[in-house]
């Protein structure tokens, strides 16, 4: 089922079990926030300035932001970004989508899983993100709170699952851009 966001400017395809953060919560106007209704996970979709670095090296930069924002005490980012193939026509974006895995270590006591992905919409330099984030707490927590999966699998569903999404990005309305063409 398609979500609209941002307006019904985009969308994506969303299932059920998502709740829209920003019924609870306030979310800048930048960002689309979900979060899982019977599960830790939550997901974030935001549009952004686009960085001025290549584009394999954009999406680490983002990541690195990203974790100074979260406070994070330390940040360690899986040494290999991946791309994805021909993204929808509707994105007229040239370049594939990148991705990184990384895991945050917070304050909390937890280690924070995020599934970043990097979509570059050149002519109008933005770039969407879209993170996929999951907490596991260090120690034994971490079985009992991820139903006893290991965290390799959980960590390959969760790639999955936001590559998945990132396929179902979706540009509606172009004017959310500043075009008027």
């Amino acid at each position: 089922m398609a979500t609209p966001l941002f307006g019904g400017a985009l969308s994506v395809e969303l299932h059920g079990h998502w709740l829209d953060a920003s019924d609870v919560r306030p979310v800048p106007d930048h960002q689309e926030v979900w979060t899982e209704r019977d599960g830790p996970r939550a997901l974030v979709i935001e549009l952004l300035q686009r960085v001025d670095a290549h584009d394999d090296r954009a999406v680490c930069a983002h990541f690195e932001e990203l974790s100074e924002r979260n406070g994070a005490l330390h940040a360690k980012l899986s040494p290999q970004v991946s791309t994805m193939g021909r993204l929808d026509q509707s994105l007229r974006a040239a370049e594939p989508a990148y991705g990184v895995h990384g895991v945050q270590t917070l304050p909390d006591g937890v280690d924070l899983h995020v599934h970043l992905r990097l979509v570059r919409l050149l002519p109008q330099e933005t770039d969407v993100l879209l993170s996929l984030c999951r907490p596991w707490p260090r120690g034994d927590a971490g079985a009992a709170s991820c139903e006893v999966r290991s965290e390799e699998g959980v960590v390959a569903e969760d790639a999955a699952a936001v590559d998945a999404l990132v396929r179902s990005v979706r540009v509606h309305d172009w004017h959310l851009f500043g075009e008027t063409t």
